[in-house]
């Protein structure tokens, strides 16, 4: 069977129209809604700008980081709501190899109706190495609900060859579209030919919420969280673009 162009073209656009966003993005932070690069003294609590709705996250070295146990936890931004979020972090794995995930969260309204994307070191078959090697797309906290555009349901992951234990990471919405970018080389190109792009669509937007977040387990790191304004708008000329070239690919 032919591949599908259309649909293709679509991913594809959505894909580097989030990643032109962020590389755009990580060059002028300046421009952000919300930034937390967690440069405070260490201790248990975040501070005003997060509510922890799944305990607990602490400040150490300067990152954020979730309860070191096989404990589920999530903290959202205070007072920080947007239809279409795009957001980035920087993730680093800490510690011997375990079952540890970290992920970002957006469209948050309670932790069962949030979209939920983690980047996970261990799966069905495969022993923890101390890498990130699979992201999962969930709705709610870890919980494993699949959304009417995933084949395989709640176990619809994607491999992330080449493994890493370090990346800065980006989650944007458009219309009922999540897509995950992942900037493996750390220089804020999400383009490189090392970096990663992953698309979902089809989201119940009715049933989520308008939050930003950070979900994590067994000690998760996160460091140099970023909210940024409004992707739809160069996404659209992305899509145009790729759109025009899929139209004339298809004559």
């Amino acid at each position: 069977m032919e591949p599908d162009v259309t649909e293709t073209g679509r991913r594809l656009a959505l894909g580097i129209g989030v990643a032109l966003l962020m590389t755009v993005f990580a060059s002028t932070t300046h421009a952000a809604l919300f930034a937390d690069t967690f440069e405070r003294p260490d201790g248990p609590d975040l501070g005003p700008l997060w509510v922890q709705q799944w305990p607990e996250w602490c400040l150490a070295g300067g990152t954020a980081r979730s309860i070191e146990t096989d404990r589920c936890s999530l903290m959202t931004v205070s007072d920080y709501e947007h239809p279409e979020p795009a957001v980035q972090a920087t993730v680093t794995y800490a510690g011997d190899p375990r079952l540890h995930y970290v992920a970002l969260v957006v469209l948050y309204q309670d932790n069962e109706q949030c979209v939920f994307v983690k980047l996970q070191d261990g799966y069905e078959g495969c022993a923890p190495d101390g890498l990130y090697d699979t992201a999962y797309f969930y709705l709610g906290n870890n919980s494993q609900v699949p959304w009417g555009d995933m084949a395989a349901g709640f176990d619809d992951w994607v491999d992330l060859w080449p493994y890493f234990s370090t990346a800065t990471v980006a989650l944007a919405v458009v219309g009922d579209t999540v897509s995950l970018a992942v900037d493996r080389d750390l220089d804020g190109d999400f383009l490189g030919p090392n970096d990663s792009l992953y698309a979902r669509g089809g989201l119940p937007l009715d049933d989520l919420g308008l939050g930003i977040g950070v979900g994590g387990y067994d000690g998760a790191c996160v460091d140099d969280f970023y909210a940024m304004p409004e992707p739809a708008t160069a996404t659209l000329l992305v899509l145009g673009t790729v759109g025009w070239a899929v139209a004339r690919r298809k004559r």
